[in-house]
């Protein structure tokens, strides 16, 4: 950075203060990684490290709209009250070490927060990440979080409340350099401040419209009716509408197949059952409920794998990649924690699981909604008092106002709501995007823990962060057996070079 003294210019700007922005944040400014090295070259990397604590730094700010690292997550974890991640102990934003966040759980003597699952003793698992050492074991979801704001606070960075709404690329600007370039971009706040950047990398979530059955719709959109709409919320609404079930007569119907329609029912179940004594959730999938460990195949988990498996994918047709993301996930699935949970419940009378499609009928004089749930074998009358919608979201990245202002001004093809971006997940020069929008260049786990890392790995190569070990001067990655070749050795292995 040549421009210290202006205070808004930086070398990266990352939108978005989650975990793709933390894992792409520690991926430019962490010097190296403690798995991709030797024993000798760590030796030698840290070394010049202590030498020039400073001098491999770049100036990164963090742009987001709320006040500190991690609030959206938590706000969605707590709305549905998810007590332990899905993703194991080795899934986290630290570039560093794929043993951190285990290591941070043992020196604060949180071990009992890590959930054993069974993961270990799966044997398709056995030989991937070292499942003896407590790497499949599922964090807590507090654990995560002070983990994660504590790496935050170990990264240099410039953290800015604020909205980004808009970008342009300023051109031959001979006051703001970075990094010897005069091109550099200039994001745009709603405040309207002014941060400027040499690079862009947009680490927000997935954007898009949330799914509402087809079956759903001809009532609750087409026929007018008023108190049907009044009836039916987002999961996402949950925190606002739970104090209206605990009168409950009907009970609540939950409409989803995957892991959210679950935590939003249990969700629900508990609370009626404290409030609303004989009345229960009914929660219902269009097909019948996936047990799995994870929601992507295991081996995308094999980091010998991974990294060769997202250059496979990504050199496929994108009707393939498209037909691969859809296929991976298969429509959404549960792990045995929350399966197990689900069957206690039924069990106890406080929840039932149904299979077939949703209609609204009509609406009862108590303002109760009259519905037929529909499968191949018969349709059953049943009335509720709500029906909470968690149905996921249909890929959309331009409804993102954003992103929408990126592809006004350099148009990319987008597929099925995806930006088709490059391998090294730009979409113009100087433009990164990483998680779930990168999707269908990372892979069937874009949006997860895991692609999320390896993207923020892949863009900070694109950024030249680590380009300092391949430096003469550093030595890291030189051939520690060069210091026992003789002078004539070395002239004669530069001749047979040229040769």
């Amino acid at each position: 950075m040549e421009n210290e003294k202006y205070n808004n210019v930086y070398d990266v700007c990352i939108i978005g203060g989650g975990p793709a922005g933390l894992a792409c944040l520690s991926s430019i400014q962490e010097p190296y990684s403690l798995d991709l090295l030797t024993d000798n070259q760590i030796i030698r990397a840290s070394a010049w490290i202590q030498r020039n604590p400073q001098s491999k730094h770049k100036k990164v700010c963090v742009i987001d709209p709320n006040p500190d690292w991690f609030h959206q997550w938590e706000h969605n974890f707590q709305t549905l009250d998810i007590s332990f991640l899905r993703s194991p102990t080795v899934a986290h934003c630290s570039y560093f070490d794929r043993n951190a966040l285990l290591a941070y759980a043992v020196s604060k003597g949180r071990e009992d927060e890590l959930l054993e699952t069974g993961c270990s003793s799966v044997k398709s698992l056995r030989g991937t990440i070292m499942p003896q050492v407590g790497l499949w074991k599922l964090p807590s979801s507090k654990l995560f979080l002070d983990f994660s704001r504590n790496l935050a606070t170990t990264l240099a960075h410039d953290y800015i409340q604020g909205k980004a709404i808009d970008i342009r690329l300023v051109v031959n600007n001979s006051v703001l350099t970075v990094d010897n370039s005069s091109n550099i971009y200039r994001i745009i706040l709603e405040n309207q401040t002014d941060v400027y950047a040499s690079a862009v990398i947009v680490a927000a979530g997935m954007p898009g419209k949330p799914i509402i059955p087809e079956s759903l719709l001809k009532n609750y959109y087409t026929n007018g009716n008023n108190l049907a709409k009044q009836r039916v919320y987002e999961w996402k609404e949950l925190d606002n509408i739970l104090p209206m079930f605990e009168k409950t007569k009907n009970g609540i119907l939950v409409i989803g197949g995957g892991l959210t329609a679950v935590q939003a029912g249990q969700k629900i179940a508990r609370h009626i059952e404290r409030t609303s004594k004989g009345s229960k959730v009914v929660l219902c999938s269009r097909r019948p409920m996936v047990e799995r460990h994870f929601d992507i195949p295991v081996k995308w988990f094999d980091e010998r794998e991974a990294k060769l498996l997202q250059a496979d994918f990504y050199h496929e047709s994108e009707d393939l990649r498209l037909e691969k993301l859809k296929s991976a996930r298969g429509g959404g699935s549960i792990p045995p924690l929350y399966m197990n949970l689900n069957r206690q419940m039924e069990q106890s009378g406080h929840l039932q699981t149904v299979v077939g499609d949703v209609q609204i009928n009509d609406t009862d004089e108590d303002g109760s909604l009259i519905v037929s749930i529909s499968s191949k074998k018969k349709t059953t009358i049943m009335k509720f008092d709500a029906i909470v919608l968690a149905c996921g979201v249909k890929p959309d990245c331009l409804s993102n106002p954003f992103v929408q202002n990126i592809h006004n001004q350099w148009p990319i093809k987008i597929k099925d709501g995806y930006p088709c971006l490059s391998e090294d997940l730009q979409w113009t020069e100087g433009i990164y995007f990483v998680g779930g929008l990168a999707s269908l260049s990372v892979g069937p786990d874009g949006g997860n823990l895991m692609g999320i890392a390896r993207a923020a790995e892949t863009v900070a190569i694109a950024l030249d962060s680590k380009s300092w070990l391949r430096h003469q001067e550093s030595s890291v990655l030189k051939n520690p057996y060069d210091i026992l070749l003789e002078e004539s050795d070395l002239s004669s292995c530069s001749e047979d070079d040229e040769d």
